[in-house]
Order: C-alpha cells, then structure tokens, then sequence
C-alpha cells in the first residue's frame, strides 16, 4: 500500500552495539536525496540547497554550490576524480571535489536527472521521462540507451557483477549488456509491470534487494525471480524508499523511521532509538563508523541525523556491492557508484 510520496569509501562491517540517533543539525532543513562516501568526505545532496560536505562525520558542514544553478540536487556520483550531481533540469560536473560546477551540454535530457550509477568507464543516468543513458568519457557526450529500457521515472541502478538493473515506477528491469538491451523482470512478484513501484535498490552479495510501495522484496538468482522479505516491517506504512546493506545487515528506511534485519530480510526490527518523531527516511548511507540517515519531511527531526557504531567493527574489506537513493543515498557498487533511496515523483 503507497503512502503519501514523499558511498565510495570502506565496506563497514558493524556489530549492532549502536547508540542513539543525533540530529547533525546541517545548516538547511530540506529533503536530501542522496549520499556520497569518498574517503573521509561525507557529500549530501539537497533538494533546494544544493551540495553539501562533512569532512568530520557530520560534526560540521559545507555548502558546495559554486556554479550550481540548480540547487535541486537529486543524485550524487563520482567517476575518477570528477563528481557528477544530477538535478531538475540536467546534469553538472566537479573537477575540484564539488568546490565548483560545471553543466553537462552535450546528449543528456535538460531535465529529470533521477538516477546515477559507475561501472568501470561507464557512467549511467536514468531520468524522469527519458529513459537512460550511457556515457564513457565522463558524461561529455551520452548515448540513449534501447528504447525498451524503463521510460518512467527512472528510482535506482544498481551494478552488480552479473549486469546493470534499474529500478522503476512500472517495474525492475535487468541489461547484462552495458545497458544496451534491457528486459522486464516481474516473476514471482505477482503483479503486472503496472502495478510494481519500486523505489530502491541493494545487494548483499548474490542477493538482490528492492524496495517498493509494499515492502521489501527479495532475489537470489539475479532478478529472474522474487519473493517478499517484509516480516516485520509496519503493515500500514509498507513503502520502503530506500535500502542500505552494511556488512551482512541491511537498514531499511520506511516513513516511520529505520528498520534492521541481520538475517537478508527474514525478519524486521525497528531501530528508531534517538528519533523523536515518526520520521520518513529517504537515504540513508555508511560513513566513517556511521550510519547516517535523511529525513525528508516536515518533522521536528527534519535534516541529516547520524547513529555511531563501534571501532572495531569497521572493516577496510574491499568488498563493493550496489544499490540506490532520491532522496538518494550513493554508495560504491561493483565497479561503480549507485543510487540508494529515492523519493518519486
């Protein structure tokens, strides 16, 4: 059931003896769509506020939108050392880590930039109304992807060793083929492509996550078919916008606040400690011993908030894996960076 709409750094690997959750008090109280993790540097995506970057795990916080001029930030990547922001009405590059922005002119549609995500020298976006498009010289010039690809609002990609999947409002699509051709994948969900939302992406190893209008659903056998990973989760505000794997866990964001499972989505938990409203979580990413999460909706918790985890649970595992943000959250995927989390339009 819908309710109202509303990370390329070290593979953290965390016990559960968290704190509480704490507000980092950014400097703009916004939606934010999207995380990026690189290195020490914590990047945020806002809508309305443009960029902005902790270098101290969200202690404190810089604006970042010199020749920015849309500040409606909907998704975050880095491509070697330049970094990608997708916006309302197209896309903008970063030579110097996000201190100045320059647009995209060349191939790309002018608006609705909804989705990134990196394989190798490949950078993808996904779009509103467009369909998806590939770039491999850093998103100066952009191929349409097969007009079979998902035409409507493009939510997440993920790359995963197997190929390139993305997330749509009519259904899961699956390109073995660097987004050439694309096919719909729907068995075992159950539903016709028209009926599926689906607004997140993740992966923890071979297992394929996605979050949806009703839940979260699960794939072992990369995407040929699903079945519900929901036990435990709320049976009224079903809608998970956006998904993160930790290690072996994964965190949910729900529109009533975290969700933990230990076990690939068998059972739910809810993690609100700290929290002081039923809060919509739009993104949330791994950072620095972190976990931070967005919540984007008129709240008193409304901004980016942080929960810390132990030391030494933190592993420099180069292990990468994928999955989305909008309200976005980016973290490293297999040769990539991809979209964790996004709200629809």
């Amino acid at each position: 059931m819908r309710m109202s709409p509303f990370t390329a750094g070290l593979v953290l690997s965390f016990s559960l003896g968290f704190g509480q959750w704490q507000d980092t008090h950014i400097p703009m109280r916004t939606g934010f769509p999207a995380f990026l993790s690189i290195g020490s540097d914590l990047y945020v995506a806002s809508g309305g506020g443009g960029v902005f970057r902790s270098s101290d795990n969200g202690g404190t916080w810089d604006s970042l939108n010199s020749g920015l001029t849309d500040k409606y930030v909907q998704c975050l990547a880095a491509i070697g050392s330049d970094f990608v922001a997708g916006t309302l009405t197209g896309l903008f590059t970063s030579s110097d880590r996000g201190a100045h922005w320059s647009p995209f002119e060349s191939g790309i549609p002018e608006y609705g930039i909804t989705a990134l995500a990196v394989s190798g020298a490949d950078l993808f976006a996904g779009s509103y109304h467009a369909g998806i498009y590939r770039s491999s010289d850093k998103g100066r010039n952009w191929t349409r992807m097969d007009s079979a690809s998902p035409a409507v609002s493009i939510q997440s990609l993920l790359v995963t060793e197997t190929g390139l999947f993305a997330a749509a409002k009519n259904g899961i699509y699956r390109s073995t083929d660097k987004g050439l051709h694309w096919i719909a994948i729907y068995a075992g969900l159950g539903v016709t492509s028209g009926d599926i939302y689906v607004q997140c992406l993740a992966a923890i190893g071979s297992r394929i996550f996605a979050g949806t209008a009703g839940g979260v659903i699960l794939s072992t056998d990369n995407g040929d078919s699903w079945s519900t990973a929901s036990a435990g989760l709320s049976d009224e505000f079903t809608e998970v916008p956006s998904l993160v794997a930790v290690g072996e866990n994964l965190f949910a964001g729900t529109y009533i606040g975290v969700y933990h499972s230990g076990d690939y989505g068998g059972r739910w938990s809810s993690f609100t400690s700290g929290f002081t409203a039923s809060d919509y979580i739009g993104a949330l990413a791994a950072h620095g011993g972190y976990l931070f999460a967005s919540v984007s909706n008129p709240t008193p918790d409304n901004g980016v908030w942080r929960m810390s985890a132990p030391a030494t649970g933190i592993s420099s595992s180069s292990r990468t894996r994928a999955g989305k943000g909008s309200y976005r959250i980016l973290r490293k995927g297999v040769g990539g960076y991809t979209v964790l989390g996004r709200k629809g339009f």
